[in-house]
Formats: structure tokens, sequence, C-alpha cells
């Protein structure tokens, strides 16, 4: 990384430390863990509702395309939560509650989070539906393996603005999320350019542990058109097939 680079790493990560002894750290009710499972059958609702500042919707069938490769497509909505499917890496899959990360299967890992400190959607939608400068902190754990790995997540709202990339031109949220393990020295960095017309991030920087950083910006896109995909790259893709494993896929 240049000297530039690693000075803004630096500068991000020390505003994000005073913001947060600023800022709000909400405790609120705990999450039913047994809500976390992905969704077995795919639910169709109709694709009218716009996402809000405070509340992507998606359908079945969104995608989102980006420069580094990654191809993401919605295969599962239930109510306010979405699972997301890998098409560049089949069998992998997210699953979101609003911009929450519930339960994933990345690489060959299984995760389903568990919030002990308590259940940060309500102070998520505040935080997104407020003015920037604001922050939240919350804490998580997860079963990989045989090790039990718990995290502190900080997510700070730093700015608004208007964003040009490949697929066009987006109003955004800016985001960071801080993560930083409890039970190890890793921790994890990104930065969003939430744009909440599509419920998706348009640009992303990131930084995960001692690797390398890097980004990517959003190509093309395909949200909320239940008659078919206006891009050819995106209407052709086909859904892997769910793993042997039986897990559903992202």
């Amino acid at each position: 990384m240049t000297s530039n680079g690693s000075k803004r790493w630096t500068t991000m990560l020390s505003w994000i430390g005073m913001a947060l002894q600023g800022g709000c750290c909400c405790t609120l009710p705990d999450l039913d863990t047994q809500t976390l499972a992905p969704p077995t059958a795919v639910a169709t609702p109709p694709c009218t509702t716009p996402s809000t500042r405070d509340q992507p919707q998606w359908c079945v069938g969104d995608q989102w395309r980006y420069e580094d490769g990654t191809h993401l497509r919605v295969t599962a909505v239930e109510q306010d939560r979405a699972t997301f499917a890998s098409i560049d890496k089949p069998g992998q899959w997210v699953q979101r509650r609003g911009l929450l990360r519930e339960a994933s299967y990345l690489g060959d890992t299984e995760r389903r989070m568990v919030y002990r400190s308590g259940n940060p959607l309500e102070a998520m939608a505040g935080l997104l539906a407020g003015k920037p400068g604001r922050a939240i902190a919350f804490e998580q754990e997860y079963q990989a393996g045989v090790q039990m790995v718990r995290q502190k997540i900080q997510l700070s709202y730093d700015a608004e603005e208007t964003v040009t990339v490949p697929a066009g031109v987006f109003q955004t949220q800016v985001l960071t999320w801080l993560t930083e393990s409890l039970t190890s020295d890793w921790k994890g960095l990104e930065r969003w350019w939430y744009a909440p017309s599509i419920g998706h991030y348009v640009r992303l920087e990131h930084k995960y542990g001692h690797g390398p950083a890097g980004s990517r910006v959003l190509l093309t896109y395909c949200t909320h058109k239940p008659e078919g995909c206006p891009y050819p790259e995106l209407r052709q893709t086909a859904l892997p097939e769910k793993p042997a494993s039986g897990k559903p896929p992202h």
C-alpha cells in the first residue's frame, strides 16, 4: 500500500474512534436466533415498494455486478430479510436483514450471527434516517468450526456524496464499518458508498486483517424489474444450482 493509502486508512480509523466517543452505542432486545436460518423457499412479494434511506426493499431477481467480478443476485425475500447468492462463486451466500448480516456461507465456513449486546437493527435504521456524523456500536459472535469468534462492530455514517460509477450517477450515504475481533488481533474495514435508490453500495473500499486494501465499483444492476433485466449480461446469467451439502445458494 502507498504511504498516502496508509495515511488514509489511519485517518479513517482515528476518525471512527473519535466519532464513537461522542456517538451512539445502543442496547436493544436480544435478536431471536431462531430467525437467522436462510429461507428455504423463495418468496416473491410485489416489486412495487421503493427502498428508503433506513430500509432497503429487495425483490427476487435483483442483481448487482461489479468491476472486480463480484456478481450478486437476490434469491429469496421474507419481509425485511433477503438472501444474496454469489453468481461468481456458486454455493456461497449472505443473508441480510436490512443492511445487517445475519448469516452467511463464505469460503467453506457457515456463520450464523448472535448479537449479545442487543439487536442493532433499530439503531441502524435510526442512524441511516438521520444526518451524517453519528455512529453506533454493537457486538456479535458466531461459531467458526470449533472456534467461537466474538467481534465488535462500529458503524459510522460519515457523509452524503454524489458518486459517478460505470453504472451511473447516484446519491449515496458514506458508511464505514470497522470490525475488531475480541478473540484475536484481526481487524477489518469496509467503506460503502451506499445508494438507497438501488438497495446496495455502488462503490466499496475494504481491508481485511493484514491483507492488501481493495475496492470495487458497480458496472451494471437490475432492481425492481419483475418483467426482466434490461442488461443482457444480467438477463442471461443462470442461478447456480444448490450445493450438494443442501446449503442455500449465495
